[in-house]
């Protein structure tokens, strides 16, 4: 998954980092994560604990919106095959799918395009029936890709960015994106009459399914709805710490809720590894937030690792790594970023000085220079944030 692991990996401690950060990543495949979860037999559509016998509805449609949404209607389409009647997704991935429409929209930020493809959305679900049934694909990047605000289109976007460079968290953010909208907060769902079962996977510290793409089929006295969640980053977490037992490294998951400024925690993460023992690897996973207040470029997790370079270069073999889960980190094209020990004696060869790129909200450039960016391209998935520190 990682595309320049090998250039990234010039000491030992840094592949098992990066190798760790792999095992996450190809855990949350989005393909297999469906097919692994659902199945068909007999016209009983077994998903997860949950049994759907499909001869109760006349058709079957599907709808979806997020970042692993299209990866999700191809396995969907496998599954159940001409058995779909027809379906929209908005997404970020561009698939060809036989009889689902995937459109491509915008993330962080909506567009015209987003409102369009959920209009569309709208006008399929609104003329349903009871007798119908729709599988709705859910999954983190919902809440800009799905859109349709009660206010001047204009209006919406200024007020979501300015909401975006505070530094809010997604929570936070999708309370206002709930109040200024048509779709979101269960309202989606009360626009049709057909029965809805939304497959949910999980980018939301606490996986609170009301926050997940802002909620559009959860809500209090919901009767036609029946949301699962398939997957969160507790999966990446378990695997990432199978690949640091198999490694000879000595696992702890720190937590699977890391919160916070992404600078202050890269410190904290630091701060904690110095209290263990050699050959330890911390695992997390979650959401930090970046209150921007410069005019460069970067990403939360790149941020956190410029946050951390300084106290990391006082630490003898020590390495941190963390990448969004959905291989975009901020409006950047890496995932991530890894920093080491020697990674400020880099930086300051290169006449880099390291407060200088913090202050500006500008570790894109930074960890160009320094060549530290993790690159995955999209995974088709995702989980938000997971990351790694190990101590040798």
């Amino acid at each position: 998954m990682i595309k320049n692991l090998r250039n990234l990996s010039s000491t030992p401690i840094r592949r098992k980092a990066l190798q760790i950060i792999n095992s996450g990543l190809q855990s949350i495949n989005t393909e297999k994560i469906i097919r692994n979860n659902i199945k068909l037999k007999n016209n009983i559509l077994n998903i997860k604990n949950k049994k759907i016998n499909l001869k109760r509805y006349k058709r079957i449609f599907v709808i979806g919106f997020g970042k692993a949404s299209s990866l999700m209607g191809k396995e969907i389409e496998r599954i159940l095959g001409s058995r779909i009647n027809n379906g929209i997704i908005i997404s970020t991935k561009n698939i060809q799918l036989k009889r689902i429409n995937v459109i491509k929209g915008t993330h962080p930020m909506p567009s015209i395009k987003n409102l369009n493809a959920t209009k569309k959305i709208i006008g399929l679900i609104s003329s349903l029936k009871k007798d119908d049934l729709i599988i709705c694909l859910i999954s983190g990047g919902g809440s800009a890709l799905l859109c349709y605000p009660n206010i001047a289109f204009k209006q919406y976007t200024k007020t979501i960015r300015k909401a975006f460079l505070s530094g809010k968290d997604i929570s936070a953010l999708n309370k206002i994106r709930k109040r200024y909208s048509h779709v979101k907060g269960g309202k989606l769902a009360k626009l049709t009459r057909a029965k809805i079962v939304s497959l949910i996977f999980s980018d939301v510290v606490g996986n609170n399914l009301a926050t997940i793409a802002s909620g559009p089929t959860v809500a209090k006295n919901l009767n036609n709805t029946t949301n699962i969640l398939l997957l969160n980053n507790k999966v990446a977490l378990e695997a990432m710490k199978q690949k640091a037992l198999s490694s000879g490294l000595k696992p702890i998951i720190l937590t699977n809720k890391l919160k916070g400024e992404a600078r202050v925690t890269g410190k904290r993460l630091v701060k904690n590894i110095k209290t263990k023992g050699k050959g330890v690897a911390l695992l997390f996973a979650g959401e930090t937030t970046v209150t921007v207040k410069g005019k460069g470029k970067g990403g939360r997790n790149q941020e956190l690792c410029l946050g951390a370079i300084e106290d990391i270069a006082k630490l003898k073999n020590c390495c941190l790594a963390s990448i969004g889960s959905d291989g975009m980190d901020g409006p950047t094209d890496a995932a991530g970023a890894i920093v080491d020990n020697n990674s400020l004696n880099k930086a300051k060869e290169l006449k880099l000085n390291h407060k200088k790129y913090l202050k500006n909200n500008d570790s894109y450039p930074f960890f160009k220079k320094t060549k530290e960016l993790v690159f995955t391209g999209l995974t088709g998935s995702n989980v938000a944030d997971i990351g790694v520190i190990i101590k040798k």
